[in-house]
C-alpha cells in the first residue's frame, strides 16, 4: 500500500498545486457568502478528483487481464506523459512576460456571486473541464489501475490521494472557519500571486509529472 501511495504522490501534488481551484476558493472565501459556498465547492472539487481517479482505474483494471494489456498500458503511459509535457510547453509559452500583468480568468469575477449548488458544480467542473487537471487525473487512474491492490488496500490509497490532492483547497477553508479575520489578507495575496504566476507554476508541475509518466511507460516496455 505504501508503495502505491509513493507512486501516486507526485500526481496528487500536481493536482494540489493547480492554481485555478486555489484562486477560486480564495475568491469565495473573501465573498459575503463564504460560509455557505466554500464547503460545497470543496465537496465538488474532492468528488471530481475521486471520480476521475476511480473511474479511470476501474476501466484500466478491467482491461489489465487482456492479451497485450502490458503493451497497451505502457503506450498509454507514454502518451499521457507526452501530453503532459506538451501542456507544460504550452503553459510556459503562455506565461506573462516580465512587467506584463496577468489577467485573471473571467469566470473568477462571477464565482463569488454563486449559491451553494452552483459553487459545488463549479468545484466539480473546474477539474473536469481543465485539460491539465483532467490529464493528471487520467494518468493517476491508469497508474492505480495497473497496481495489484485489493479493495481493502485501494480504499485508503484513494482516500489519501484525494486528501492530498484537495489539501490546498481544504486547508484554506478549514483555516477560514477557524480564524476568519486573520486569513483574509493572506487570501488576497495568494490570489494575486497565483494570478500572475499561474502559467509558470503549472508548466513546472506538468513537466515533472509528465517526465515521471514517460519514465513509467518506458519501464513498462522494459519489463515486457
Amino acid at each position: 500500500m505504501l508503495d502505491a501511495l509513493g507512486e501516486l504522490l507526485p500526481f496528487a501534488v500536481a493536482v494540489a498545486v493547480s492554481p485555478l481551484p486555489i484562486m477560486a476558493v480564495a475568491v469565495l472565501l473573501m465573498s459575503p457568502r463564504a460560509r455557505s459556498t466554500t464547503p460545497p465547492f470543496l465537496l465538488g472539487w474532492m468528488a471530481a478528483i475521486a471520480t476521475a481517479l476511480i473511474g479511470v482505474a476501474a476501466v484500466s483494471r478491467m482491461n489489465s487481464g487482456n492479451e497485450g494489456a502490458g503493451h497497451v498500458a505502457a503506450v498509454v503511459k507514454l502518451l499521457l506523459g507526452g501530453g503532459l509535457v506538451f501542456l507544460a510547453w504550452k503553459e510556459w509559452r503562455a506565461r506573462p512576460r516580465r512587467g506584463e500583468p496577468a489577467l485573471a480568468p473571467r469566470w473568477l469575477q462571477k464565482i463569488e456571486q454563486m449559491g451553494p449548488l452552483a459553487a459545488c458544480a463549479a468545484g466539480f467542473g473546474i477539474f473536469l473541464v481543465n485539460p491539465k487537471n483532467l490529464t493528471v487525473g487520467i494518468a493517476s487512474g491508469v497508474l492505480l489501475g495497473t497496481m495489484d491492490l485489493s479493495v481493502a488496500s485501494a480504499v485508503p490509497v484513494i482516500g489519501t490521494y484525494v486528501l492530498i490532492a484537495a489539501s490546498t483547497v481544504l486547508v484554506p477553508v478549514a483555516a477560514y472557519f477557524a480564524m476568519q479575520d486573520r486569513i483574509r489578507p493572506w487570501l488576497a495575496e495568494v490570489r494575486d500571486w497565483l494570478t500572475q504566476n499561474n502559467a509558470v507554476v503549472m508548466a513546472v508541475v506538468l513537466l515533472l509529472v509528465g517526465a515521471v509518466m514517460v519514465g513509467k511507460g518506458l519501464s513498462g516496455f522494459a519489463a515486457l
